[in-house]
């Protein structure tokens, strides 16, 4: 019994796994994000395609504003932005992961409450306490 609660458990955690389009609020860029499960049992994503991967000099737009100089001149595509989220599944969320914004190069921490329809997430990414963030939804366009 205790593992057929941990697989559907695990299943649920797994509902999350896919690929997402985000549209960044502040820029209107667009992006696809891939979630997946890491070997450590977390949820983590990179970014696998960028509508404007160029600036408009045609040079490929860079982490140039990351706070490590060492990091500063990976591509946008196939950046590694979501960290260490974790499945609660009392409350069926996801929470306490990290979220790194490229466009900026700040921090922030980041929760999933879940999907709002069949293939939308509800995000909410926050500096401090969930009360003071900005919600956002992710549209999920394949697994």
């Amino acid at each position: 019994m205790c593992s057929t609660f941990s697989v559907k458990a695990q299943s649920k955690a797994d509902a999350i796994v896919g690929v997402y389009l985000m549209k960044t609020p502040d820029t209107g860029d667009e992006s696809k994000l891939q979630i997946f499960r890491a070997k450590n049992g977390t949820y983590c994503g990179k970014v696998v395609w960028v509508k404007n991967p160029n600036n408009p000099d045609g040079t490929p737009r860079r982490d140039t504003k990351n706070p490590d100089p060492k990091l500063r001149n990976r591509t946008a595509d196939n950046l590694p932005v979501l960290f260490n989220l974790q499945y609660d599944a009392d409350d069926n969320e996801w929470v306490d992961g990290d979220l790194y914004n490229p466009n900026d190069g700040k921090w922030f921490k980041i929760k999933i409450k879940g999907f709002t329809s069949a293939k939308v997430l509800e995000v909410r990414y926050y500096k401090g306490v969930p009360l003071l963030g900005k919600n956002d939804q992710w549209q999920k366009v394949s697994n």
